[in-house]
């Protein structure tokens, strides 16, 4: 079983000021679509903290319980990451904000027309060459960027099986 941690994330914050009040606009009005979907699929619908994850297992007939956690971390300014690493750090942050972009057409429809999305496009990439050039010119910011997953293992038998 596998968990994304949230509540044990970093995100740059520093860098999430760096949007435009226009892009923090055209984000907003998709918000809403976002955490609808969330509700109709029912995302993080029953969420178990780190010990009741594992409580709840047990409950369940699970045996030889182990949790382990794997953190990623995206630091661009490290010491120790080569410029073509980092780079290609922020440029995977750049595609997931795009994704984003289309993940929001798929989602709410209704919510941006294409103008408004391709605007949204239009916004992304300066904010990524903005930090791209701060990289390049040995400019450190500090976009720490931290996600925590968290697995939990244990093994059931069938009805009629032993171990």
């Amino acid at each position: 079983m596998l968990s994304v941690r949230t509540n044990l994330s970093v995100n740059p914050e520093a860098w999430k000021d760096s949007s435009s009040e226009e892009e923090k606009a055209l984000w907003a009005r998709v918000e809403p679509c976002f955490k609808a979907s969330d509700q109709k699929y029912g995302v993080a619908k029953h969420p178990l903290d780190e010990a009741e994850l594992a409580r709840q297992m047990t409950e369940l007939g699970f045996r030889d319980i182990s949790t382990g956690y794997l953190a990623q971390t995206t630091i661009p300014d490290n010491a120790g990451v080569d410029r073509t690493l980092a780079q290609d750090m922020i440029e995977s942050g750049r595609q997931v904000a795009l994704d984003a972009v289309v993940l929001a057409r798929t989602l709410a429809p209704e919510a941006l027309s294409d103008a408004e999305v391709e605007r949204l496009r239009w916004l992304i990439d300066p904010r990524f060459d903005r930090r791209i050039r701060l990289l390049q010119s040995g400019k450190r910011i500090w976009d720490v960027s931290a996600s925590v997953l968290m697995a939990v293992r244990g093994r059931k038998s069938l009805p009629g099986q032993r171990f």
